[in-house]
């Protein structure tokens, strides 16, 4: 078993190499978030002091308060709004009815001299925290701290350090860790946090909201269960498997080695299933173990009740496989599924075989404004690692006819280009959002390769509007190069 000195090392490693969240310190939290620029002819600035909120030249149109805000609407405009984290910054852009603005915008520097990783877009969660009617961005550390950007009426707030984790064993596992997930497991309109535990202390711990201001939660509930010998928790699917409108959660436990310490073996060896209820989360003891069941959470019917979608991809034989596997109201794993095999997926010109085999971004929502939900996904090592986001139209009811939309770099209409040996690894950053109002979802698209620029991919009734894509550069977003 690892040393708890081991542990820490190992996490301030992690620490600075720092994938996929941001965040940052406290900072003074005020209803009236980002203040305007004096003049709108001022050029961007960068964020400031640690932990400052940096407002572009114009300020957001002041919102309202809703009792089910917009999941993707800050400062309840009835915009949603784009959030991108990078480098030792997080940039919010407020949607209008033109689109986003880079001078409608706030921008944060961190307050620790940390790096945000590649991909930042799975260590940023929404969610109403303090139930005060605007959602609110949860910013998770890799090595567990976590901050709330609190929503309002004039967009986000500076950050505050949220006393959530387990604080008997602050220090992460191991590299993969996923500390942190949101949801609300006990239905009462406001945003939880669940931190998960460590091989030797319990599965988890859930901050129940509503949260304070000065980031304390209502309660917490420690999650005791056994699990496998040699074992850690190491992340979390969040999803509503029955309906209920309470989060249920999958903790995934991997496989330790306890004569071998950081081996990099990351085998499943055992899943737990806990169910949401009015007291809180429950342990589903006779639920079956499905150590197969991987995926992203998704709702393909739009009825409230969640699946599981798998997307793989054969870059050998430039396959793409779709599954979906439903709930009968139990959990996840129990209901009908799904599963169809795509061939000749349109824009990919790479040779067979070549290492484009990673399937990343994947999200599910409607982009086409036809009501039934879509499947957004990125190929990023496809096309001689150019990368591709690809669209497959009313998911649910998917087949080998199904007409697939796939843009990258070199797409007419797509600012930049397929440069030979750039490999900018083109792909999509959930969530889906409709940044206009005008119905179908948006699609927020980056490139590995290419840090500097951010791509607005609008949705329409014929599928990404590759004509009207929009790129934000990292000085448009204040953020310092």
């Amino acid at each position: 078993m690892r040393s708890r000195t081991t542990r820490a090392a190992a996490g301030a490693v992690i620490a600075a190499l720092l994938f996929g969240a941001c965040t940052t310190d406290s900072g003074e939290s005020t209803d009236d978030g980002p203040s305007a620029s004096a003049s709108a002819s001022r050029p961007p600035k960068p964020a400031g002091a640690p932990g400052d909120v940096r407002g572009g030249p114009d300020r957001p149109p002041a919102g309202s308060a809703a009792d089910r805000p917009r999941p993707g609407d800050f400062n309840g405009d009835g915009h949603d709004d784009l959030a991108v984290a990078t480098g030792a910054h997080i940039a919010v852009v407020y949607g209008s009815a033109e689109g986003p603005d880079p001078r409608t915008r706030a921008t944060v520097r961190m307050p620790e001299e940390v790096e945000v990783g590649p991909s930042p877009a799975t260590r940023l969660h929404r969610s109403d925290l303090d139930q005060d009617g605007f959602v609110d961005l949860l910013a998770t550390l890799t090595d567990g701290r976590q901050y709330a950007l609190w929503g309002g009426a004039r967009g986000v707030t500076a950050p505050r350090l949220l006393a959530t984790g387990y604080a008997a064993d602050p220090a992460p596992p191991s590299a993969g860790w996923e500390p942190g997930a949101a949801g609300d497991f006990d239905g009462d309109g406001s945003g939880d946090v669940l931190w998960l535990g460590t091989e030797t202390g319990p599965v988890g711990v859930i901050h129940y909201g509503p949260f304070s201001r000065a980031g304390e939660p209502t309660r917490t509930q420690t999650l005791n269960a056994e699990h496998a010998d040699h074992s850690e928790p190491y992340k979390a699917t969040v999803g509503d498997w029955n309906g209920d409108g309470r989060s249920d959660f999958t903790v995934w436990f991997r496989w330790t080695d306890p004569e071998n310490e950081g081996d990099g073996d990351t085998r499943i060896d055992d899943v737990l299933h806990f169910r949401g209820s009015g007291k809180g989360a429950d342990f589903l003891r006779d639920y079956p173990d499905h150590r197969a069941l991987e995926g992203f959470t998704c709702d393909v019917e739009d009825d409230g009740t969640d699946e599981i979608c798998h997307v793989g991809f054969d870059s050998y034989r430039q396959e793409l496989t779709v599954s979906i596997t439903g709930s009968s109201g139990k959990g996840p794993g129990t209901g009908a599924s799904m599963r169809v095999t795509f061939r000749d997926v349109p824009g990919l010109d790479a040779p067979k075989g070549f290492n484009g085999g990673e399937v990343v971004g994947e999200a599910v929502g409607d982009v086409t404004g036809d009501g039934r939900p879509d499947l957004v996904l990125g190929l990023s090592g496809a096309n001689k690692a150019h990368g591709a986001v690809v669209l497959l139209p009313d998911v649910a009811h998917a087949d080998r006819d199904s007409r697939l939309q796939s843009v990258d770099l070199g797409t007419a209409g797509v600012p930049g280009e397929n440069k030979p040996h750039a490999r900018p690894r083109f792909r999509p950053r959930p969530p889906l959002l409709d940044v206009d109002g005008d119905g179908p979802l948006d699609v927020l698209a980056t490139a590995k390769r290419d840090p500097r620029h951010f791509w607005l991919l609008p949705g329409s009734d014929k599928g990404l509007n590759t004509e009207a894509t929009r790129r934000f550069s990292r000085s448009e977003l204040g953020i310092p190069r």
